[in-house]
């Protein structure tokens, strides 16, 4: 996987974040107005959510590509309430695939294997490590 970077700037007093990338594409996050925030972007969580679900979606989109299996549509529901960990202290991610397709019981299965493998749930399953500094101030 290539090294991805991500910029989150908030400059208001909102909760609104501008997040931009290296490769030019910007978006925005914020809370729903429960949480104080204007619901102009996604929370955090849903981009969690949506980095999962649209990784998997393209790591079987690539595979079926590759292996010319006929998959015309794929769709990815990722779920997961950081609030509500297991009782061992986890988080749960729940994520249903749906295969549309002509593809035998075989492939379909191969398809769910290799939903495992993709980038994001790996990151999401191994042991993570987050360095964290302060920039030089402005």
């Amino acid at each position: 996987m290539a090294t991805a970077r991500a910029t989150a700037r908030n400059a208001a007093a909102s909760l609104q974040v501008q997040l931009s990338d290296t490769r030019g594409h910007g978006w925005a996050a914020d809370e729903p107005p429960d949480k104080g925030g204007t619901d102009t972007g996604p929370m955090p969580e849903e981009l969690l959510a949506g980095s999962l679900a649209a990784c998997t979606a393209l790591t079987l989109r690539l595979y079926a590509r590759r292996k010319q299996w006929r998959l015309d549509d794929v769709t990815v529901d990722v779920r997961f309430d950081a609030a509500t960990p297991t009782p061992e202290g986890a988080v749960e991610i729940s994520r249903e695939i749906a295969l549309h397709g002509e593809l035998d019981d075989a492939q379909r299965a191969r398809l769910i294997e290799i939903a495992q493998r993709c980038p994001i749930h790996r990151v999401l399953t191994a042991s993570v490590r987050i360095a964290t500094r302060e920039a030089p101030g402005e």
